[in-house]
């Protein structure tokens, strides 16, 4: 456990097709069932002070205490998730931890 911040809870990975990268974590880790939403809606976005409307797709399942995200972009909007890609990147992007007492924060 970090000192700073809590237990990891949720790992964020970038991925180029959701539904693949879905199949996979079932097949070969195990780990499902999965929710999955075909357009999530971002409110209020801004990416770098400009505003934006990305359209993410994304798949949520948990393992133990840990929640898997997967995050697929079917547009070239300016966001995050595009510049790692564009970086060659495809996986790990970010992690995640929940506050032990939500209602104090």
């Amino acid at each position: 456990m970090s000192r700073l911040f809590g237990s990891i809870r949720q790992m964020g990975y970038v991925v180029r097709d959701v539904e693949e990268a879905m199949q996979h974590w079932i097949q070969v880790c195990g780990i499902g069932p999965w929710y999955y939403v075909d357009k999530l809606t971002v409110n209020d976005f801004h990416y770098r002070g400009q505003p934006g409307e990305p359209h993410l797709s994304i798949g949520l399942a948990n393992s133990g205490y840990v929640q898997v995200e997967l995050i697929q972009q079917r547009d070239d909007s300016p966001t995050m998730y595009q510049d790692f890609l564009n970086a060659g990147h495809e996986g790990l992007q970010h992690w995640s931890s929940w506050p032990e007492d939500f209602d104090s924060v």
